[in-house]
């Protein structure tokens, strides 16, 4: 039987402004509208593309993490983009860089990109292993791995940069 690797994530990319007022320039960041606003790259053989779940379902995917409940996200409780109801969960045996991406108009400044994950059992089980990065303007500023985490726990992520010219 075929191990499945599953990674439930929320995202925040945030800008501090002189005042020190922090934006969350992410668009459903917390995936409760699906994967609206955010691009699906990558391919991973299986027909098992990421998708929005629900928190504390035992549904099968896409809809649930294979049967396996996965609580809500309580580590972003301070984050701009409040914890709702769902996370994208990615899924597969055979991932090549799956991601999901959105591209966003920056001005120069200080960023900061932040991310929760959480490795089902059915996940961190998978001979594969699994990285989560985020990065800005090909900046890495947040990384994660799945094998050198715990298993069935939210762990928050974050890094900064800053952008000395606009760009997208």
């Amino acid at each position: 039987m075929s191990k499945i690797l599953g990674l439930a994530v929320s995202a925040t990319l945030l800008a501090a402004s002189p005042a020190l007022a922090i934006t969350n320039l992410v668009s459903n960041g917390s995936f409760e509208n699906g994967l609206a606003n955010w691009t699906i790259g990558g391919s991973d053989g299986q027909n098992f593309p990421p998708v929005a779940i629900f928190y504390n379902s035992a549904s099968a995917y896409p809809i649930g993490a294979f049967g396996e409940s996965v609580p809500p996200d309580n580590s972003a409780s301070n984050s701009p983009d409040a914890v709702g109801q769902r996370a994208a969960y990615f899924v597969t045996d055979l991932a090549r860089a799956q991601s999901l991406s959105q591209t966003i108009f920056l001005t120069p400044g200080r960023y900061e990109f932040g991310f929760s994950a959480f490795a089902p059992q059915n996940g961190y089980n998978n001979a594969g292993d699994a990285r989560f990065q985020a990065t800005i303007l090909g900046t890495t500023v947040a990384n994660y791995l799945v094998s050198t985490g715990p298993v069935r726990t939210w762990q928050a992520f974050t890094g900064q940069t800053t952008i000395q010219t606009a760009g997208l």
